[in-house]
């Protein structure tokens, strides 16, 4: 109960969907509890930002297939969910530079800080586990096992992916609202 409080009372903008590159995007905004800024610290402490300050960014698209899968079909799907990631990413670092802000995200991949000097990586799975009341499945295989993400409605097809910022909440919502109007669940 008091964690479901707690992922609620972070949640400063709840899941909403845009369209990048023709694809859907499912996105939340959530400020960190103290217990996870020793977490981030680490993560972007070769950079000259307040982490204290920091906004996430939490994003999850769907895919055809569950990813834990080591199929071709997986693998295809990850690259094309990575440069969807990377493109949704990269537009709004660039916006939120230009007004004068500093964000960077993860790789999903190696969970190294994609624009600040590498330090420690971060877990997607990690940040969505504390900041989302999502369900989370232990999943073996045949190269060993995970946890993993279970997105309300993609279940395991779903690639999720982090993006930080010291921006103020209203820069932010401006900057993703202008760049990625949401859009209506049924149209998504």
């Amino acid at each position: 109960f008091f964690l479901s409080k707690m992922k609620k009372r972070c949640t400063l903008r709840p899941p909403t969907r845009v369209h990048v590159e023709g694809a859907v995007l499912e996105y939340s905004i959530h400020q960190l509890p103290k217990m996870l800024l020793k977490e981030l610290k680490p993560v972007f402490s070769n950079s000259a930002v307040d982490i204290d300050s920091l906004l996430v960014v939490l994003t999850f698209q769907p895919t055809s297939c569950p990813l834990i899968e080591f199929t071709d079909d997986a693998q295809m799907e990850k690259d094309d969910k990575l440069g969807i990631f990377f493109h949704f990413a990269n537009s709004l670092i660039d916006k939120l530079g230009e007004a004068g802000q500093w964000a960077d995200c993860t790789d999903p991949v190696s969970g190294l800080p994609l624009h600040s000097p590498p330090a420690r990586p971060l877990s997607d799975v990690s940040m969505a586990e504390h900041l989302l009341p999502y369900g989370f499945e232990y999943v073996s295989a045949s190269g060993g096992g995970c946890r993993c993400v279970s997105h309300p409605h993609w279940r395991l097809a779903s690639y999720p992916a982090t993006l930080v910022t010291t921006a103020p909440l209203a820069v932010l919502e401006r900057v993703l609202d202008a760049v990625y109007p949401p859009v209506t669940v049924e149209s998504a």
